[in-house]
């Protein structure tokens, strides 16, 4: 889909600060919008920044941890914007926190937003897109869909599952005219979960440093210009850190540790009095 002009697109997630750049990108690009999220007050700032751009934009609050609304929102996007080309699956949360202070509701939470969300409005938008012979999907993972992040068990989960879920949807769908793309940002500053965590002390691994908002908006546009799939947005060369993280589970663990992730993880739950003190064997062999 080289020409986003005129192309209609659905991004959840718009009310934070990482949506609503991947909106003003889209935007940018010459796309039509329909936001989704939680926050009216900054989805309505959001849309006022599109249409001052001279693009449309129709808001719609949802909670996609429920699946009817997840086919509510699709419907109603469908029903006011018109059909969907472009979806950006980018609503997400993450609590850093031990795996044993996880209340049942916060796994399901995270697994349903994070992982089912995304599957759910692909399921319901695919169909149109299919029938048109053009349409792209962007989902928005994390580098937690390519190692492990201690203390973000069930995000690390939905990221991973969701990752794995686009590749297989490009190679089912390959020559249909709908493209998938996995776009993965690094730690991103000034929008998002990571600039939520830098404002109360907590540095980003130096390996990997910051990206900018604007730079992972920049991302999605480019993905679904070049059906690329996967876009990996950090200021480092990281994939060979990542290929290691998969062709060495071993080495990645300490890897994990040397880089700073562990770290930073474990920082993150600590200042949300979430985390587990390691208990000392009684007995040593």
């Amino acid at each position: 889909m080289r020409q986003l002009g005129g192309r209609r697109a659905l991004v959840t997630g718009a009310s934070g600060g990482l949506g609503g750049a991947i909106a003003h990108a889209l935007a940018g690009a010459g796309a039509e919008l329909a936001l989704a999220g939680r926050d009216e007050g900054d989805l309505a700032q959001v849309a006022d920044a599109v249409r001052a751009r001279g693009r449309t934009a129709t808001v719609f609050s949802a909670d996609l941890t429920r699946h009817n609304a997840a086919m509510q929102l699709a419907a109603a996007a469908t029903e006011t914007a018109g059909p969907i080309d472009i979806l950006v699956n980018c609503a997400g949360v993450e609590i850093a926190s031990a795996y044993t202070r996880y209340s049942e509701a916060e796994l399901d939470g995270i697994i349903r937003l994070d992982l089912l969300a995304p599957l759910w409005l692909i399921q319901a938008l695919l169909p149109g897109m299919l029938a048109r012979g053009t349409g792209h999907v962007v989902n928005i993972c994390s580098l937690a869909s390519k190692g492990p992040l201690p203390y973000g068990v069930p995000y690390a989960a939905a990221k991973w599952g969701l990752a794995g879920a686009t590749h297989s949807l490009r190679l089912e769908y390959a020559g249909s005219g709908v493209g998938f793309s996995v776009v993965i940002p690094g730690f991103v500053t000034g929008a998002g979960i990571f600039a939520r965590h830098q404002a109360a002390g907590i540095a980003a691994p130096a390996v990997f440093g910051t990206v900018t908002p604007e730079s992972v908006g920049e991302a999605v546009v480019r993905a679904i210009r070049h059906n690329a799939p996967e876009l990996v947005v950090s200021r480092h060369p990281v994939r060979p850190l990542l290929a290691l993280a998969v062709l060495a589970p071993r080495f990645a663990e300490m890897l994990t540790g040397w880089v700073g992730v562990t770290n930073t993880a474990r920082q993150v739950a600590a200042l949300q009095g979430r985390r587990d003190e390691p208990q000392q064997s009684a007995q040593r062999q």
